[in-house]
């Protein structure tokens, strides 16, 4: 019994770290049970430990909806698991994204008795993956060429203007480097490689 408190506890204690929500119900409830920290991720009273399973559906996002949905359907018939990514709103209008995991568990007799799963907060994660493609977007519309140059003098990777820049003479649609915007440019011959500076040579110019 002492062992099992302990274990229990030392459960509780990884989900709090890991900052996850927690949730079970009966096939075919009309409630989930959830920890506090579900109930705020899906926007409901944390102190209520219940949360409405339409109401729970109408959350998710529109796009998303159908798809949850029908997997959680699939296990609350067949057992199994899911894992999905979706936004959610609140009530208040606050938009997150949720990671969720989710499982049927599965009686001696073959039916499945409950379904759990967890959820947890990637809204971070999310915009700031938005934020860094944003700057690298902006990052090369800024430079007017960029050679990125290994040690050999060989050029690995360009920004798009690079190719214009150096004077590549490949014709843009067979250039493997995919290095700049001049479509349909006619080439004089056959690519080779070519100087572009001093100890820089490329593969492909």
């Amino acid at each position: 019994m002492e062992s099992d408190k302990t274990a229990r506890s030392l459960l509780e204690t990884a989900i709090d770290i890991a900052r996850l929500g927690t949730w079970r119900a009966r096939p075919g409830a009309s409630v989930f049970e959830a920890s506090a920290r579900c109930c705020a991720l899906f926007g409901f009273d944390p102190s209520g430990r219940r949360m409405p399973v339409g109401e729970t559906f109408d959350r998710i996002h529109e796009a998303s909806r159908a798809r949850v949905a029908a997997a959680y359907a699939c296990i609350e018939r067949e057992g199994g698991s899911y894992a999905e990514r979706y936004r959610v709103k609140h009530p208040d209008g606050t938009v997150l994204w949720l990671d969720e995991t989710a499982r049927g568990e599965v009686g001696p007799d073959g039916q499945v008795v409950w379904l759990v799963g967890v959820v947890r907060d990637v809204t971070e994660e999310i915009e700031a993956r938005r934020r860094a493609d944003e700057a690298a977007v902006l990052f090369e519309e800024a430079v007017d060429g960029l050679l990125l140059v290994g040690a050999d003098g060989i050029v690995r990777q360009t920004t798009p203007r690079a190719g214009c820049r150096a004077r590549c003479s490949t014709d843009c649609r067979a250039c493997p480097a995919r290095s700049c915007r001049r479509s349909g440019a006619a080439s004089p011959g056959p690519a080779t490689s070519r100087s572009i500076g001093p100890r820089v040579r490329c593969r492909w110019w």
